[in-house]
């Protein structure tokens, strides 16, 4: 029979877990602070013409400073409080090998979509006029 809670739950219980405000903080700042950023930003009227001229560009570049914010987060935790939020791995090798190839798929799908609309940027509007 097995013990309620199991040892691993017991020992990630005691490891010395982040205080509330880190919560707050990591909560914070990858989900709430871009948007409250850019809705701050859209009562900017040159800020609305940018977004209005580069749609595309504009999500993309949301995107990537939110995912990075996140990744920040889950770093930062990882480094500093590991021993209460993961679980020891079991002693069997190429997990890593494993769950890189299950993300392989959707890693080229995302790749896919990505370079579609990458290729539908105006580019004429970037390239610098001959003198």
């Amino acid at each position: 029979m097995r013990d309620f809670p199991h040892s691993v739950v017991l020992q990630q219980i005691s490891a010395d877990q982040p205080r509330i405000w880190v919560w707050f903080l990591l909560l914070f700042v990858p989900n709430w602070l871009p948007r409250l950023l850019n809705q701050g930003l859209m009562l900017w009227p040159p800020f609305v013409q940018v977004v209005a001229d580069h749609h595309t560009p504009y999500f993309l570049v949301f995107f990537v400073v939110q995912i990075s914010l996140t990744c920040g987060a889950i770093l930062f935790l990882s480094r500093n409080y590991a021993s209460a939020l993961w679980s020891p791995p079991p002693p069997s090798r190429g997990h890593s090998f494993n769950s890189l190839v299950i993300l392989v798929p959707l890693l080229l799908f995302h790749l896919s979509n990505w370079l579609a609309i990458y290729q539908s940027w105006p580019f004429q509007a970037l390239q610098v006029p001959k003198s």
